[in-house]
């Protein structure tokens, strides 16, 4: 059957109007047969200070800018909870982000409306693959920045339609104008805008340099001195082989965001971080213990991912989890060489740490064990004290007969045991009536946890019997011998010893464990908690280990081989101990009394200056007070310490209760958590787990 002629006439018509300007299209604008730019890291310049990445974010909203948790998040009651705190109020609920909030859901509906392509905010502009990075070249409040965004076809057409004069003529209130292989946006923005298009890669940025470079590395062109991040060793040894070990022995594929950050640029722009977390007599004693094993100025690179966990149900508890990997590279000519001997310590094995978990109570708030050598541990306990508080234990040792002072005798006994040291931190225990500490306070009940090694056990129960013998040298007032279950008493007890000078309990208490107790050799400021640890290690009826807990157990099958250090917390624990804080913080400030941290800094100094003052005369130490000029010099020492901060409360605006609430809200939105170090004097690795509740 033929076709009459005026039907080929409008065929022809009509192949016209659609082909041609389809063939145009395709050659001007944007070709589907182009093909796709890859891996799209490979546009990143190496020399960056800091990288945000992330894949796939369109799975991860229901509705953006609503994320797929909301919605259990918002049926808990930890939102209500979070929705107190200060990184709510100044970030998520500013009124210019509730602003920029109205502002997207309208620039989103009006994508929408576009006639015929109608753009998707995710699907069409950063929902497959989305990168910001950047410089502080001129600070770090006006940064140099490049997004890196695969978009699709509809996106990439209009930025190559721009190329065009009259497409750029047609922009309301913004001049768009060609400056090179970019083009240029100039209008109300502080700096002008740079875009381009590299296939299916959209580059955008407020600095021409950068995203020039960005352009080049795209298209293989970059210069000999640029390298890419995709192909530099950092990103694939401490970003990439992390994610990929973390998946293997999880068994998933992680839902992760991708960050990097150069350190030794935020340490020129914020030189406080070089003393994190503080610096002089203010610091607290953990905090000078902390700098004294990690050093941040010798830290140059951090990269990490943030791991997004999928919603589950089971071993008692429903909610998701949340992981974070940090890798931190470490330049090893700023270290010490206790930092290095930390840094470099032999890692422990998986079976070695489950031998150390079964010793420790079920309900602990806090638990930590890390390898290091208790001789490092001590040395530098003892150099963070403060030099009122080193020159007592030096009046002790000399009296204790130790020649050489306190060094001597550490560097002599932390020989005696293996190296590793275990903390518990317990939330359920009262203080004892008996002990009448000068010093009350809120702090938790505490335990250290050593290992006696082999053929050392008489060198330390000889030292043990030395100190009841001369424990006046320290202040020990009274010594009490209390027996554990049925072991052997002369051979396996818990010793406690009263000093009002110790915080909070105003007693130690000392188990020199034997062979029933895995030689354990455990000092608390508790005598019940040293009674409950030998009870869990002997599984005594009705004392569980942490080893019951489904979630420590799961979490231990996933770990790697080696380890340099664990720590779990049980999130209520840890809420009960804050809670304490909290009522014990209310309560002084009402009573107008000392803040007990700022109490325990200034004291040792106050008791020598008051025994230089009125005692001297009399003894050339404290210890060798008679107990009633001991007493009067307490009672001299509280009286000047609430005198010295009747003037230090004024310099102090802040409110104890908001600040405890605001931790709290925090604690209340996980149930566990876990932190796994590993160490070299390389890089520093870290696995920050949390179980949210929600």
């Amino acid at each position: 059957m033929r076709i009459k002629k005026p039907v080929k006439i409008l065929l022809f018509v009509l192949a016209a109007l659609i082909g041609v300007p389809m063939v145009l299209f395709t050659t001007f604008v944007y070709s589907p047969f182009e093909g796709s730019m890859g891996e799209i890291r490979r546009a990143v310049p190496r020399s960056i200070d800091f990288y945000v990445g992330k894949r796939g974010l369109r799975d991860d909203f229901e509705e953006f800018p609503q994320p797929r948790f909301w919605e259990d998040l918002a049926g808990s009651d930890v939102l209500e909870q979070l929705e107190h705190t200060r990184f709510y109020r100044s970030t998520l609920a500013t009124p210019e982000n509730l602003r920029g909030l109205d502002q997207l859901e309208s620039l989103k509906a009006e994508l929408a409306d576009i006639p015929v392509v109608s753009v998707d905010l995710v699907e069409d502009l950063f929902g497959r693959d989305f990168i910001v990075a950047g410089r502080f070249t001129r600070g770090a409040e006006d940064p140099d920045w490049c997004v890196y965004a695969r978009v699709s076809w509809k996106v990439a057409s209009a930025i190559s339609l721009l190329e065009f004069g009259w497409a750029r003529g047609m922009a309301q209130g913004v001049r768009i104008s060609k400056d090179g292989d970019l083009l240029k946006i100039e209008g109300r923005m502080p700096r002008p805008i740079y875009l381009c298009r590299v296939k299916d890669l959209a580059l955008i940025g407020n600095e021409k340099d950068l995203v020039d470079s960005s352009r080049r590395l795209a298209l293989g062109l970059g210069k000999a001195d640029e390298e890419t991040l995709l192909s530099s060793a950092d990103y694939q040894d401490l970003l990439i082989k992390p994610l990929a070990d973390f998946a293997e022995l999880r068994g998933e594929d992680p839902n992760a965001a991708e960050l990097f950050l150069n350190l030794e640029t935020q340490r020129r722009l914020f030189p406080a971080i070089e003393t994190w977390p503080g610096s002089g007599d203010e610091t607290i004693l953990e905090g000078r213990l902390f700098k004294a094993f990690i050093n941040f100025k010798a830290m140059r690179r951090l990269w990490a991912s943030i791991i997004f966990g999928e919603p589950f149900d089971g071993n008692g508890f429903s909610g998701r989890t949340l992981t974070g990997l940090f890798r931190a590279t470490m330049n090893k000519n700023e270290l010490t060489r206790d930092q290095e001997r930390f840094l470099g310590e032999r890692k422990g094995k998986k079976e070695w740490l489950r031998s150390v978990i079964v010793n420790f109570p079920e309900k602990s708030a806090v638990f930590g064990v890390f390898r290091v050598a208790p001789t490092t541990l001590l040395r530098q306990l003892y150099q963070s004290l403060d030099p009122d508080s080193r020159a007592l234990m030096e009046d002790g040792f000399r009296s204790y007969g130790v020649q050489g002072g306190a060094e001597a005798w550490i560097n002599s006994m932390g020989a005696a045991f293996q190296p590793w040291f275990a903390l518990v931190l317990h939330d359920q225990l009262p203080i004892p009536k008996e002990h009448h500490p000068t010093l009350r306070g809120p702090n938790p009940v505490w335990a250290w946890v050593f290992q006696i090694s082999k053929g050392q056990e008489n060198r330390v129960r000889r030292e043990v019997e030395k100190l009841v013998k001369k424990g006046s040298a320290f202040g020990i007032r009274h010594v009490w011998r209390n027996p554990v279950g049925k072991l052997d008493p002369e051979r396996e007890f818990i010793l406690e010893l009263s000093n009002p000078q110790i915080p909070d309990t105003g007693h130690l208490a000392i188990l020199n464990g034997a062979e029933h107790l895995g030689n354990l050799f455990i000092i608390s400021n508790h005598g019940d908690l040293v009674e409950l640890l030998a009870n869990t290690r002997l599984q005594t009826p009705g004392h569980r280990s942490l080893w019951a807990d489904p979630l420590l157990r799961e979490e231990y099958e996933a770990l790697p081989d080696t380890l340099s250090g664990f720590l779990w917390v049980r999130a209520q624990g840890a809420r009960q101990i804050l809670n304490r804080y909290r009522s014990f913080a209310l309560s002084e400030k009402g009573k107008g009394r000392p803040n007990p941290g700022w109490a325990r800094r200034v004291r040792g100094g106050v008791r020598q200056r008051i025994f230089a003052q009125r005692f001297a005369s009399k003894v050339k130490a404290i210890h060798q007070l008679s107990p009633g000029d001991l007493d009067q010099l307490e009672n001299l020492v509280d009286q000047e310490v609430v005198r010295l901060w009747e003037q230090e409360k004024f310099k102090r605006g802040r409110d104890a209760g908001k600040i405890f609430d605001e931790f709290s809200a925090w604690l209340q939105s996980f149930e566990r958590a876990s932190l796994l170090l590993h160490t070299s004097t390389k890089n520093i690795s870290l696995q920050v787990r949390a179980w949210l509740g929600f």
